[in-house]
């Protein structure tokens, strides 16, 4: 699990979030990393009008989670909330990518849901597939 001063693991520990990593070829497809960093908090900025993220993952978390934390260029790059969890896109649940397409996905994926609010200080965390558990980084 990881906390605020590192990994820990202390199996008394109540997992409080969720950390998943942007990866470089995502980033990549969708233009670059300002291009993808850009959509993506305009997409989190509307979440009123109910705009949401879709990220692919190849398993479920055991534990329910509000935020999802977001690592991007092996540095903690900020939280969202978790709006559960999907085998695959219906024609009712479509998502707003990056480049403003609306796509489905048969893949599992995770809904990140705004606000989004950006990590108050500077933290290396290493990327890594999947999900980990974690307590409040923030």
């Amino acid at each position: 699990m990881i906390t605020e001063s590192g990994y820990s693991k202390d199996p008394s520990l109540i997992p409080e979030g969720i950390v998943v990593t942007f990866g470089q070829q995502m980033i990549k497809e969708q233009g670059g990393l300002r291009t993808f960093l850009k959509a993506f908090q305009e997409t989190m900025a509307q979440h009123e009008h109910g705009s949401y993220w879709m990220h692919t993952c190849s398993n479920f978390p055991k534990h329910e989670a509000d935020h999802i934390y977001i690592v991007v260029a092996n540095r903690l790059y900020g939280r969202v909330y978790c709006g559960g969890y999907r085998r695959n896109a219906t024609a009712d649940v479509i998502g707003y990518g990056a480049t403003g397409i609306q796509k489905l996905m048969d893949k599992p994926f995770v809904i990140l849901s705004g606000p989004f609010e950006k990590c108050p200080h500077k933290r290396v965390l290493r990327g890594f597939q999947g999900f980990r558990y974690c307590n409040r980084l923030f």
